[in-house]
């Protein structure tokens, strides 16, 4: 038998679950106006992880009317800032099928810690050149947190950790290689010097030998 009441108790606890979500979404993106246009931006997964494949996310709607603005992966790059190594790459963006005005750029951040978002280009003619940052940095959206917590049962190491460890023996097979080489270059003197000594030895027994056939003739 249908129970109304069950149904409609469990209908009010998913609109709950529905609007904690999306204040969770929310929190974890920065809402700007930028010109006619607002954007929101942030990672497209959250909390972000290093380690894990995610990605920038910039949406773009028009402020007077909501709705989605197309074309801007035409006329906008993103310059991704890993603020702690102040390594820096440009990327081109790319729309996501099915979800008009949304834009991404997939990123595996391999280094946690605060992370710097720079749009530059135009869009629909109003230039733009904004700078967004992660909550370390004072940002609204996340920092790529370190993913080791989450491991489970055995705790493996980061990228990070792997190459700076493949970075080292690298280092050490390169030393090795570079001795080997100076002692094959060192050994490969003392040969063609120890040929050039024999071949001097044989010429002076030679000329010694025509001094004395000839000290012999003239007796």
């Amino acid at each position: 038998m249908f129970n109304f009441a069950f149904a409609m108790r469990m209908a009010a606890a998913f609109a709950v679950v529905a609007v904690l979500g999306t204040s969770t979404v929310a929190l974890a993106h920065e809402r700007r106006a930028i010109g006619p246009y607002q954007v929101v931006v942030g990672w497209t997964g959250e909390p972000a992880y290093e380690g894990h494949r995610n990605g920038v996310d910039f949406r773009v709607t028009e402020a007077a009317t909501t709705n989605p603005v197309m074309g801007a992966e035409r006329t906008v790059q993103v310059e991704v800032t890993h603020l702690p190594t102040s390594t820096t790459k440009t990327f081109p963006l790319r729309t996501i099928f099915g979800s008009p005005g949304r834009y991404t750029v997939d990123i595996l951040p391999t280094a946690p810690g605060a992370y710097r978002f720079r749009f530059f280009g135009e869009i629909g003619g109003t230039a733009i050149d904004e700078t967004f940052v992660s909550e370390g940095a004072g940002g609204d959206f996340g920092d790529i947190e370190p993913a080791i917590g989450m491991h489970f049962p055995v705790v493996l190491p980061e990228l990070r950790e792997v190459a700076a460890a493949t970075q080292g023996v690298t280092g050490d097979v390169r030393a090795a290689q570079a001795a080997a080489a100076e002692a094959r270059d060192s050994a490969g003197t003392t040969r063609t010097l120890a040929v050039v000594g024999l071949v001097a030895g044989i010429g002076g027994i030679v000329a010694g030998a025509g001094g004395m056939a000839l000290a012999m003739r003239k007796r």
